[in-house]
């Protein structure tokens, strides 16, 4: 399947390309100019994180000053140039987190992250302007780069083919290379990808709730197998639970990413930090989220325990043990999950060496979800297009999978695909021999390109 993916690739409208390039340099050296001019006489390279780092922070600058050292025999003065330090006064008042700060040079970062925080903590208008004009610059500097110039050189007459690779990921996810096709998200980039077909049409499938449904399968929580069984909306009872109420379409979007963060295995300050909350109110949310699911919070401590005592000091080449223990887990589907100690200087954990938490809450379910269930199903939806011309299998996105289909074929198409994902169950029973706690439901949307796309109910 994901030969075929890689054989068929991704049809480019150069027309539209070029098109875009036109709009996203003339943006980009509108962008540059302005923070050029902005910036003049504070910061010599817009595009250095030092120079950044210390007008926003402060911090200590070393420049090369004539001085004068005496008079020369004609009377002229004479000068020497000298190396000074100068101390540089934070430009804004704001307190940067510690984990952003490098204990070798001290230096703040001053990535997006850090920008945007900024931004929800600074009154001071002409700051505002500076860092939004920055993180412009460089949204369109990376639009550029990235995106514009990047993709282009992957095209090989009228197609990019890019890579899918099996064995990159921990987790068994399939990645993707030369270029990258599932990092592009909703980018305005994405209009450039048409169908082939005359009049065809670009359709995406997804899996509804994937990693949620891998989660209560791992976990057998009975409450959550209940709430996606039954049609609940996670999320808003998740915040129904926490503020009391059913949340709007505004307040559920960012709202879902804490769901996630603590699936992904991130603890309350990672998630502070994602949904821009407070520490109290993250932490809040994981005791809302483990009081609705029990099992989960279960399985996170037992699981965890598990691999502690399953692990063990493995022999290096050289016949001496580790320093670090190693534990092995297969999964029910057979799958290999290594997980390494690591060196340990947090205060979470009175111990030197640890296993990652992250690693032990997260990896079991991506395995599952995007692992196991998509590469599962991507086979099973190839074995039944051999033969056909009216579809062509072309990317698969983490628990999506892209079509290029006529357009007298798509309705039946979507019909007919999404049916098969619905039997997920079934295949997952019949080739791995162990019963899927739940059955999966999918989604279709289609377009003319892969950015304006429609939504349609199944």
């Amino acid at each position: 399947a994901t030969t075929e993916m890689m054989f068929n690739g991704l049809h480019i409208d150069k027309v539209k390309l070029d098109a875009y390039t036109v709009e996203v340099v003339n943006s980009y050296a509108e962008s540059r100019v302005g923070l050029e001019e902005l910036c003049a006489g504070i910061i010599e390279d817009i595009n250095s994180p030092k120079q950044w780092s210390q007008f926003f922070f402060g911090g200590k600058k070393k420049v090369k000053i004539k001085e004068e050292v005496g008079v020369y025999k004609n009377g002229n003065t004479k000068f020497k140039l000298v190396d000074k330090e100068l101390i540089i006064k934070p430009a804004i008042k704001y307190v940067p987190d510690p984990d952003k700060v490098s204990a070798k040079t001290g230096q703040v970062s001053v990535d997006d992250s850090v920008l945007s925080d900024m931004l929800n903590h600074t009154f001071d208008a002409k700051m505002i302007h500076v860092i939004k004009s920055l993180l412009k610059y460089r949204e369109l500097s990376k639009q550029l780069s990235t995106y514009v110039q990047g993709l282009s050189k992957h095209i090989i007459g009228d197609f990019i083919h890019g890579k899918l690779n099996h064995t990159a990921t921990v987790t068994g996810r399939l990645s993707s290379t030369n270029p990258n096709l599932q990092n592009i998200s909703n980018n305005p980039i994405k209009q450039i990808f048409t169908s082939r077909y005359p009049d065809g049409l670009i359709v995406e499938v997804d899996f509804n709730q994937l990693e949620v449904v891998a989660l209560a399968h791992v976990t057998r929580d009975k409450q959550l197998i209940k709430d996606i069984s039954g049609g609940k909306d996670i999320h808003s009872e998740l915040y129904k639970d926490m503020f009391g109420r059913m949340p709007s379409k505004e307040e559920r979007k960012p709202f879902k990413s804490r769901t996630f963060q603590l699936i992904y295995g991130a603890g309350a300050k990672a998630i502070s930090k994602q949904a821009g909350c407070s520490k109290e109110e993250a932490q809040k949310f994981i005791e809302v989220f483990y009081t609705r699911y029990p099992q989960v919070a279960k399985w996170h401590t037992e699981f965890s325990k598990q691999v502690e005592r399953a692990a063990c000091h493995l022999k290096n080449e050289e016949g001496l043990m580790d320093k670090f223990q190693t534990c092995v887990w297969q999964t029910e589907t057979g799958r290999k999950f290594v997980f390494t100690e690591y060196y340990s200087d947090s205060s979470w954990s009175p111990k030197m060496y640890n296993f990652s938490p992250t690693e032990m809450k997260n990896y079991p379910i991506q395995g599952l979800a995007t692992g196991d269930i998509v590469p599962m199903m991507l086979g099973v939806i190839f074995r039944k297009l051999i033969s056909r011309d009216d579809v062509k299998m072309v990317n698969t996105i983490h628990d999506s999978l892209m079509f290029d289909v006529k357009k007298e074929s798509v309705v039946n198409f979507m019909l007919e695909v999404t049916d098969i994902l619905k039997d997920t169950h079934k295949y997952f029973e019949e080739i791995f021999k162990k019963p899927l706690a739940l059955k999966l439901n999918a989604g279709a949307s289609f377009g003319t390109n892969w950015f304006n796309m429609e939504e349609v109910n199944i």
